[in-house]
């Protein structure tokens, strides 16, 4: 860990976990754009929650077992399975609950690379459920985003915070989950849905301004990530506070 070599790929590889922010903006912009057409109804959004479910669960669930047997047959032990092979842990990991609620943000699943299908699975259910409010559903979804993500843990532990590490105990393990400050990228993503499909951002000085603004945070960033490879932590691998905003402008 001293060498050259790990000192540069602190530098120049580490920010490649923001790729993760990149996924949950994606899916904070698709579901605003795809869905711009939606009519509110039941059957619309249970159409559309069985739907997202069924891109997903069914492929990580053989992933999952392939994993698990492979793992076993002829690991013993891998990297990818950061728990022992418990059933309660295997079940959990396999319908996206998290198996240590403390552990944020990845919450110790059987299956670690996992663990941001548990925040794309929620996002999925609260994104659908707020279209039953029809016309004010982004106004109900970022209600419930800030209660769960700002009022709930400032009623249980006194104070918030926008860092994806951030832990408490919460009433029950799945609220560490829901709120969870990566969830802030969903949200952001949302932004650059409506951001897309305004006006605005046809003008050609305020897509300008957005570009200047977008290259001095990427090299503040870059320099946090230099200052922090030689000694000082910090906590801007996800999250809003690391690329999320010049990603998705």
């Amino acid at each position: 860990m001293s060498t050259p070599i790990y000192a540069w790929s602190l530098i120049y590889l580490r920010p490649g976990a923001m790729g993760v922010d990149l996924f949950f903006l994606v899916s904070g912009f698709i579901m605003v754009y795809t869905t711009r057409s939606s009519d509110g109804s039941l059957k619309y959004v249970a159409t559309f929650l069985i739907k997202r479910f069924a891109r997903i669960w069914p492929v990580f669930a053989i992933i999952f077992a392939i994993q698990m047997i492979f793992t076993v047959t002829f690991l013993r032990e891998s990297s990818f399975l950061v728990t022992p092979l418990k059933a309660n842990e295997v079940f959990k990991t396999l319908f996206f609950y998290p198996v240590n609620p403390k552990d944020a943000p990845y919450f110790g699943q059987t299956f670690g690379l996992a663990w941001t299908l548990n925040f794309e699975i929620y996002f999925y259910l609260i994104f659908g459920l707020s279209m039953l409010a029809r016309g004010q559903r982004y106004t109900a979804l970022m209600f419930w985003i800030v209660i769960t993500l700002v009022l709930f843990p400032i009623i249980r532990t006194g104070n918030w915070s926008l860092l994806p590490n951030y832990t408490d105990d919460m009433w029950f393990g799945y609220m560490n989950l829901m709120c969870n400050p990566i969830i802030w990228d969903f949200a952001v993503g949302m932004f650059g849905g409506f951001l897309y499909m305004s006006t605005s951002i046809k003008n050609k000085w305020f897509s300008a301004m957005l570009i200047l603004c977008n290259i001095v945070y990427l090299i503040c960033i870059h320099l946090i990530f230099l200052v922090s490879s030689y000694g000082l932590e910090t906590s801007l691998s996800h999250g809003i506070f690391s690329i999320s905003w010049p990603l998705i402008l």
